[in-house]
Formats: structure tokens, sequence, C-alpha cells
């Protein structure tokens, strides 16, 4: 059976200090018996017979020390090795996490180019509506309040603005990097609404051109029979 104190550098020094100090008090005692023998003028043979014993012990507290360096030793590389290993166990802990962050990353920036994209999009389709020569803008309607891009910057600006901005131009302290972060985080909720608002806004723009009817023709515009036949 293997010693298990070989497995356990703390718990051997732990003995091996115990060992030592009652290697310790023995040798006090001893050292104070000699000294009372020769002033008893003890038999020299006892003196003889009770230094043996004192370089014996002494011996043994040197031993014993040497034991301890070495144990002790042992120990700070096995704490070496055990931080080493708990490092290396958290590097790896944390480089599985990476792969993911980084396709959380694509998806994110495969996102803010999708927002640009479809941002073009809503402009240039918003710009390709001309007003038809044949409904004339009448007088009180504003199919354009309707039909401007002024609804997109509104929701960019509820989704990725922070709040506080004036105060921010006022005071010149730059926003904190958290606070678009959160604005980003909560954009979905603030973007919520947007495609069924310009829905309706379609639907009210034709609505209001429909409550009026087609201005009367100056004389010279008065069309042909072939062109109403056409």
């Amino acid at each position: 059976m293997k010693n298990p104190l070989k497995r356990n550098p703390a718990a051997a020094i732990e003995k091996a200090q115990r060992e030592l100090a009652l290697v310790g008090m023995t040798l006090t005692q001893q050292r104070a018996d000699r000294a009372q023998k020769i002033s008893d003028d003890a038999e020299i043979h006892e003196i003889q017979e009770l230094d043996r014993s004192i370089v014996q012990n002494e011996n043994a507290a040197a031993i014993l020390r040497d034991k301890i360096a070495a144990l002790q030793l042992q120990h700070a590389d096995e704490q070496r090795q055990y931080r080493q290993r708990r490092y290396e166990q958290a590097i790896a802990a944390l480089e599985a996490k990476l792969p993911e962050r980084f396709h959380a990353a694509e998806e994110f920036e495969s996102s803010l180019k999708a927002v640009a994209v479809a941002a073009r999009k809503f402009r240039d389709v918003s710009a390709r509506i001309d007003w038809p020569d044949d409904v004339p803008l009448p007088l009180g309607a504003s199919p354009w309040f309707h039909l401007n891009k002024n609804r997109m910057s509104e929701y960019l600006r509820a989704c990725f603005q922070p709040p506080g901005v004036l105060l921010h131009h006022m005071t010149r302290r730059e926003v904190e990097a958290s606070e678009y972060i959160a604005r980003a985080l909560n954009a979905d909720k603030q973007a919520t609404g947007f495609a069924a608002e310009v829905k309706d806004c379609n639907a009210e723009c034709v609505a209001q051109l429909r409550e009026y009817s087609a201005p009367e023709p100056e004389p010279e515009d008065e069309i042909t029979e072939q062109e109403a036949a056409a």
C-alpha cells in the first residue's frame, strides 16, 4: 500500500513539523538534564550516554528540517502545477465560447447591413413615387405628408438615439457607448409598428385623394372624342 502522505505533501509537512517540535522539546529537556548531571557530578558514562542521545536527536532534527524543506518545495511545485492547470482550463472554457460570439458578431453585422439595404430600398421606392400629372394636388390635400421619409427617420431615432442627446450636446458630455448598446438591445420594440404605420399612411393618402373630385379642366385642356375613347 502506498504511503498516502506522498500524495499529500501538505499533510506530510504537518506531520514532519509535529515530529520536529517533539524532537526539539526532547533536546531542550536533554540539554537541561546534561547541565544538571554535570552540576551533580554524575558519572562520565551517564553524561556520555546522554550526549549520544542528544547527537541522535540533533541529527533527527536536521533530517526533519531537510525533509520539511523538500516537502515544501514539492508542495509549492504541485500548487504551481495546479494553478497552471486551472488557468489553462479557464482559458479553454473561454476559448470554447468565442466561436459563438463570432457567429453572433456575424449576425449583428449582417443585420446592420440589412438595415442599410432596407433603408436605401425604402428611400428609393419612396423617391420613385412621382405625383401623377392627371391628379393635381387639391387645395388642402397633403399626400406627401403620408409618403415622405420622415417616419423612417423617426423610427431610426427611436431605435438608436440615446435619451438625453440634447443634454449631451449642451453639456458637451460624450454619449456613453453603453447608452447606444441599451438602445440597440431594445430596438426591436421601438421598431415594431413601422410597416403597419406605412401601410396605414398609404391607405390614408389614397383615401384623402379620393375625397376630392377631378378638377374641372381648363378650356384648352378639354379632351377630344378620340382621347376619350382611348
